[in-house]
């Protein structure tokens, strides 16, 4: 949890760990956890993709392959020991 900043919010809709889990690590650094569930739709993966690039959210990315290597992408996926996303690029 080092990408936690002291006070801050994290919102996941996919959490490698528990929400049990996530709320006695983020406790301990004063972070709020909240999980959502949703069903995106185009409206709102447009309204998120606009606060990304507007600065407003932030996504880190640990990895970037390209489509071709796929296979080591899911093999470090699978493997578990990343801190932020895994991207394919297609070209």
């Amino acid at each position: 949890m080092r990408l936690w900043k002291p006070g801050g919010r994290l919102v996941t809709s996919a959490a490698q760990i528990s929400p049990e889990e996530a709320e006695v690590q983020a406790e301990s650094l004063g972070v709020r956890v909240s999980n959502v569930m949703t069903q995106p739709n185009v409206d709102q993966l447009t309204k998120l993709a606009e606060q990304i690039d507007a600065g407003k959210v932030k996504v880190y990315v640990d990895s970037t392959f390209p489509l071709e290597e796929a296979q080591a992408a899911l093999d470090l996926l699978i493997a578990g020991h990343r801190t932020g996303k895994i991207v394919l690029t297609v070209d």
